[in-house]
């Protein structure tokens, strides 16, 4: 044997037991994939003032958390057009907040004056 065809043995030699040992670990596709860490819930802030919700629309995450703060010398409220949540009167610099599960759109009005009127947005999430 030539020292080349030796080392060309070792070479395939020292393929197939690089082979060998892929089967032992996991392919890069067969990884476990890590999930990232949990997403901490969010707090979003609307501000009532002349006789507005501002931001009139707003996108969150389910578990999100909304406070209105009411910049306004009137009382007003943030009362849910379905019903189903209300934060209440809400005097000058006086804020209430609400924590949003329900995925959909949310829409809303001020009891004292309805003209007023906003939006929670909340997507499914993947």
């Amino acid at each position: 044997m030539s020292t080349i065809t030796r080392r060309g043995s070792g070479a395939l030699i020292g393929a197939g037991l690089l082979a060998l040992a892929g089967g032992v670990y996991p392919r890069p596709s067969q990884a476990t994939k890590q999930k990232p860490p949990p997403r901490k819930p969010e707090t979003h802030h609307v501000e009532i003032r002349r006789f507005r919700f501002v931001p009139a629309q707003l996108s969150i995450r389910r578990g999100d958390t909304v406070e209105w703060r009411n910049a306004d010398f009137a009382p007003h409220t943030a009362t849910g057009k379905n019903g189903g949540w209300d934060t209440g009167k809400l005097g000058r610099k006086e804020a209430a907040a609400i924590t949003f599960d329900e995925p959909g759109h949310h829409a809303y009005y001020c009891v004292y004056h309805p003209h007023m009127t906003g939006e929670i947005i909340i997507a499914e999430e993947n």
